[in-house]
């Protein structure tokens, strides 16, 4: 018996699946220029109309989680964690502050500030979390790691030529301050922008994307930036990141048959000091006695913070008296907290009644009480010391990461509304979970 097969043409159309690709490459792009570039504070200050682009990095959002595939694999403890402190943080937060609203500061107004920030953290980490773990499986993840410097990097010029490019008179209608501003409006953020633009950067080069001589720019530039942000949680961050940066390639090139460091490791070793002698003498001195009486004062607190250890008004610009304030009151509800957003605002502590907590940990515990800072100190010691477990460059960026968020923690309460540093916890969240599956641990 003679069988016949009779085969039908099967015409698939694949035009819808094309575009795809470039959709969620126009999502990325402009979503990444609203949140590393701050466009969307840009677009406000340009219009008067705050929050003009959160409505395009919703869209852009959801375009992207839409356009992204997920497997099943790619969910686990490590965005869960994440999701749950937020959730936690969130509950207690809101019940706290109803229960005890007429005893202290908080208000419903107030309160939607903290909700918008908690969801569109949630948002902002689950988009690039899914982004990366995509990138990683399907090996772009040099080509995302470009955009994301790129795009800092561009931001970091902007901020250090402000006044020759003239964004402090356009964008902030010549408002006169002493430090940078940038894409930020913010000296503060500004400087952590230089800051991580210099890990941005440290990643490139251990992965051999980045030449000696580019590196040693973007270390000098990034170092610049903080200095003219004179914000003194940046520019101690940025010597501490570059120290250990440059020990981690000193120490990984030592072994027990002598000293084996790759000549390029070798030769920008050489060129940082031989750069930084020269840069103290005929640029760091000279700058110095240029400054203003209020900047010299912001420099000269770093050295009596660092070497002298006086932690004071003076020194911290009223952050001592104020954690004072806040821990006094964080012992009468260390379990609750005093509701979303009141350690936010001013009007709580009695060292000001205009300024915040200025201190992520302290903000946490006062508004929502110890279980959500345990879950938040347990994130940030997964960066610090996860590092140390993770064979490749992603290992020491993880842990200088890690160094930013631990340290910038200490003097700001803004992570959450920070939206250029929350998105990279997304980025280094799915980093942590890929060389987990990588390495065959599997979660339970």
């Amino acid at each position: 018996m003679q069988v016949i097969h009779q085969h039908k043409n099967i015409h698939v159309d694949t035009k819808g699946r094309d575009v795809i690709p470039y959709l969620r490459m126009f999502f990325l792009f402009l979503l990444s220029l609203l949140v590393f570039a701050n466009f969307n504070g840009i677009l406000g200050s340009l219009t008067g109309i705050n929050n003009l682009g959160s409505p395009l990095m919703l869209i852009c959002a959801v375009g992207l989680m839409l356009t992204t595939p997920l497997r099943r694999q790619d969910l686990g403890v490590v965005m869960g964690s994440f999701t749950l402190m937020i959730v936690l943080y969130w509950g207690i937060a809101w019940s706290s502050g109803l229960w005890y609203m007429e005893e202290g500061n908080f208000t419903l107004q107030d309160a939607k500030v903290g909700n918008r920030q908690l969801l569109t953290s949630l948002i902002l980490v689950g988009t690039y979390y899914l982004i990366v773990i995509d990138a990683l499986r399907s090996n772009k993840m040099d080509s995302l790691l470009y955009l994301f410097f790129i795009i800092f990097f561009v931001t970091l010029i902007a901020g250090i030529s402000e006044d020759y490019l003239g964004l402090r008179k356009v964008l902030y209608q010549g408002y006169k301050n002493s430090r940078a501003l940038g894409f930020f409006g913010n000296p503060n953020e500004t400087g952590m922008q230089a800051n991580l633009t210099f890990i941005l950067a440290c990643w490139l080069y251990m992965r051999g994307r980045m030449s000696n001589l580019f590196f040693v720019v973007v270390m000098g530039l990034s170092f610049y930036g903080a200095i003219v942000s004179f914000s003194r949680t940046a520019i101690i961050l940025q010597v501490f990141v570059m120290m250990i940066f440059m020990g981690y390639l000193l120490i990984s090139g030592i072994n027990r048959r002598g000293i084996r460091l790759y000549r390029r490791h070798w030769a920008l070793l050489i060129s940082l000091v031989i750069g930084l002698y020269l840069s103290y003498f005929y640029f760091a001195l000279p700058y110095y006695n240029s400054l203003d009486t209020g900047q010299r004062k912001r420099i000269d607190a770093i050295g009596k913070l660092v070497v002298k250890q006086q932690f004071d008004n003076k020194t911290t610009a009223l952050r001592a008296g104020i954690f004072q304030d806040a821990i006094r009151l964080i012992r009468r509800r260390p379990l609750t907290g005093y509701g979303l957003h009141t350690f936010s605002k001013g009007g709580m502590f009695a060292t000001s009644r205009e300024h915040g907590v200025h201190n992520m940990y302290l903000k946490i515990i006062g508004e929502a009480g110890i279980l959500p800072l345990l879950m938040y100190i347990m994130i940030v010691l997964l960066f610090l010391f996860g590092g140390g477990y993770i064979r490749g460059p992603e290992g020491i960026i993880l842990t200088l990461f890690g160094v930013a968020i631990a340290i910038n923690s200490f003097s700001s309460h803004g992570m959450y509304s920070q939206k250029f540093i929350i998105s990279l916890w997304g980025v280094f969240l799915a980093v942590i979970h890929s060389r987990i599956q990588r390495t065959g641990m599997q979660y339970e």
